[in-house]
């Protein structure tokens, strides 16, 4: 299997992982699932003058836009273990410092979330907890796919 495709997929792997995560967290706690997916893909669609979607169809753009983004977020894990070469020992806490410090600043600076020294103690730490599960289920989903 191409090295770059195995990242890919073990991205989409992890992003099943983080998602049963995630669902399980929102049934234990009675929450509705998150948008903020959806509405960090209006605010680039809009750079090129799509509409902005709402309702059902911002739910559908975020469960789309969330599994693309852990797809892509499977390149930077490819460059880690088959460029760089790293062990997975070094590469996992690395892949997921890279991954959790990005949404740190990426969803602050597009307006979409306030700082996560806002959030307070517990959702940080929720948060972290299922970015640690994606990360994680990357790199099993490398392993797995390396079997194949």
């Amino acid at each position: 299997m191409d090295l770059l495709l195995r990242g890919v997929l073990a991205g989409l792997i992890g992003t099943v992982f983080m998602n049963l995560s995630s669902e399980t967290e929102m049934h234990i706690r009675g929450r509705q699932p998150s948008v903020v997916p959806g509405r960090a893909a209006n605010k680039m669609l809009s750079i090129v003058g799509v509409p902005q979607l709402e309702g059902a169809a911002l739910k559908v753009l975020s469960t789309w836009t969330h599994y693309l983004y852990g797809a892509a977020w499977g390149v930077v894990l490819w460059a880690l273990l088959s460029t760089l070469e790293l062990p997975i020992a070094a590469a996992l806490p690395l892949f997921f410092v890279i991954v959790w410090g990005t949404e740190q600043v990426e969803l602050p600076a597009l307006g979409l979330t306030p700082p996560s020294w806002k959030w307070g103690a517990k959702e940080v730490a929720i948060d972290l907890g299922h970015h640690v599960v994606f990360a994680i289920g990357s790199v099993v989903g490398w392993g797995l796919l390396g079997s194949v």
